[in-house]
């Protein structure tokens, strides 16, 4: 990963530790582009799987039918049925925004649409996970919870969650740069296409990588 190592990231996040206030502190790395031709260049859409957690407490709500419901009863997980939320009314729509406000990340069967609308998810910029495999619930809900979301937009900055405070930052170290490793493969011109890096938690100053 040309210009950005580990060993460089280390000091940057020690650092960022020293302005937290809380054990709970989530780091976030922001990311502005150059370069890009949001008309004509790819819009990317791709996820990675993080090595630790990205949030000490990430809200995770499945969006489930009558099937994917008995499984995330049995597990103790947190879900909506199709049938609470399906309908355009104005009643169903604030429901659906306050689920969407509510949740970091959401998890649904291919057939979600037909009561949960993309456009409610995409104005929320919540990310969505499609689980193939209903049986494999609790191993999809654990991944999730480690699992960042890069999609271009009509826009020039990303960002993502890396971690929180309590964590230490080794391991927040490695999720930084794991995510970006992940980032600069999808840009076309890789590290050319990177403005500017920046750490940041909630409270404490941003903290400047690249």
């Amino acid at each position: 990963m040309n210009q950005i190592t580990q060993e460089k990231l280390k000091p940057m996040i020690d650092e960022a530790l020293k302005t937290t206030s809380s054990e709970e502190d989530t780091f976030e790395v922001q990311i502005a582009l150059k370069g890009y031709d949001y008309n004509k260049d790819v819009r990317f859409d791709s996820n990675v799987v993080l090595p630790h957690p990205k949030r000490k407490n990430e809200k995770i709500l499945i969006i489930a039918d009558k099937t994917l419901e008995q499984k995330a009863v049995s597990l103790s997980l947190p879900f909506v049925n199709y049938e609470s939320v399906q309908g355009a009314s104005k009643e169903r729509q604030k429901l659906k925004g306050k689920l969407c406000r509510r949740s970091h990340s959401l998890i649904a069967e291919s057939t979600f649409n037909k009561a949960f609308e993309m456009r409610i998810i995409n104005r929320k910029r919540k990310p969505l996970f499609i689980i193939k495999n209903v049986g494999d619930l609790q191993n999809f809900y654990n991944d999730v919870s480690k699992t960042v979301k890069f999609k271009l937009r009509k826009e020039n900055t990303l960002s993502f969650p890396a971690g929180y405070a309590e964590m230490g930052s080794e391991k927040i170290v490695e999720n930084v740069y794991l995510g970006l490793t992940h980032l600069l493969g999808l840009l076309k011109k890789g590290m050319r296409n990177i403005d500017s890096i920046f750490i940041k938690t909630a409270k404490g100053k941003p903290v400047k990588v690249h």
